[in-house]
């Protein structure tokens, strides 16, 4: 039997940037978190979600602090164990939503003083 190593990939912002990488290391695209309960998760999870960014944005969907916390409530649940996270990979991609958002509220990214 094949050995399966759970690669858990925390992502941030665009799903390219995920299969891109599952790509590059020919591995499997990891399932996304929407999915958890209805797909196989031995390819581990992408936690994606457009538009959102490290703080709220004006995207309605987890931050990047919601994001980390789903992923530590998979482990506490054992959907993956400690020693899956010995053999992961983890990919956090800040995009540029952040600062988006920032020029939208307030009209510049230059700060006055």
């Amino acid at each position: 039997m094949q050995h399966i190593i759970s690669n858990l990939i925390i992502a941030y912002n665009f799903d390219f940037d995920i299969m891109y990488a599952a790509s590059f290391l020919k591995i499997k695209s990891p399932t996304p978190y929407a999915l958890r309960n209805s797909t196989e998760l031995q390819y581990g999870m992408n936690f994606a979600h457009g538009g959102t960014g490290i703080f709220n944005t004006l995207v309605d969907g987890p931050n990047m602090s919601v994001q980390i916390d789903s992923f530590e409530k998979l482990i506490e649940q054992n959907v993956y164990a400690k020693q899956d996270l010995e053999s992961s990979i983890a990919l956090v991609n800040a995009g540029g939503n952040d600062y988006a958002t920032f020029v939208l509220k307030n009209g510049s990214l230059q700060v006055s003083g």
